[in-house]
């Protein structure tokens, strides 16, 4: 990265922090240099301790000809990585590479635990094994990590999709996310049952656009 323009990012983020701003979400942290969002976090924190910078850490959808695009704290996470067409990459590795770069990410890993009890056919209240699930992929990170949970996004199907329009099997997941000791995004329109159909990952340029509608204000 310029160094210019890592000056610039940091400063203008210095700005927004003095004018009351009291988190940063790093939009594809994948593509940004490991010293770069340490410098980035280290100077936000400087000014005030209770900064919270998080990134978005996913690598679906890139293939191996784009990882030299990439930054991995070492030479070995890039060539598992190359490798991912015969080697599928851990999402939580993924994520656990930014520990100490982060104070956390947003936690795509949760979120892929959710969708495979859901379309095994299987109910999100009074699940055991995806109890254990979640217990064990939080083990793997420090206390202090802020693993941000969310059942979709504006990248993603709607979780009401996945559920084929069940709004219990829904409610449930709400209900089972929101009383975790986590920190929890909730995408707009949730609340009036937004979805989309077909799916988002079909190839269709500009398919996300079915997640990212408007809001219909005139519901209550």
């Amino acid at each position: 990265m310029s160094s210019e323009v890592a000056s610039f990012m940091i400063e203008t983020a210095e700005k927004l922090v003095r004018m009351g701003v009291d988190a940063f979400r790093i939009d594809h942290a994948l593509g940004q240099p490991h010293s770069f969002l340490k410098q980035f976090r280290e100077r936000m924190q400087a000014i005030r301790s209770d900064i919270v910078v998080f990134g978005e850490v996913w690598a679906f959808g890139i293939g191996p000809q784009l990882a030299s695009q990439l930054y991995f704290k070492t030479d070995g996470r890039l060539q598992e990585f190359l490798a991912q067409e015969t080697k599928p990459f851990s999402q939580d590795d993924l994520q656990a590479d930014y520990v100490d770069t982060l104070d956390g990410v947003l936690d795509f890993a949760y979120r892929d635990i959710l969708l495979e009890e859901v379309h095994a056919g299987r109910g999100i209240k009074g699940n055991a094994t995806l109890k254990s699930k979640v217990e064990e992929h939080f083990a793997k990170y420090p206390k202090d990590f802020k693993l941000v949970l969310f059942l979709d996004n504006h990248d993603t199907d709607r979780f009401l999709f996945d559920c084929h329009d069940d709004v219990n099997l829904l409610q449930e997941a709400l209900e089972f996310t929101k009383g975790l000791p986590r920190p929890f995004s909730f995408l707009y329109g949730t609340e009036q049952l937004m979805t989309n159909n077909p799916s988002i990952f079909n190839a269709e340029p500009y398919a996300d656009l079915r997640v990212r509608n408007c809001m219909d204000w005139t519901k209550k």
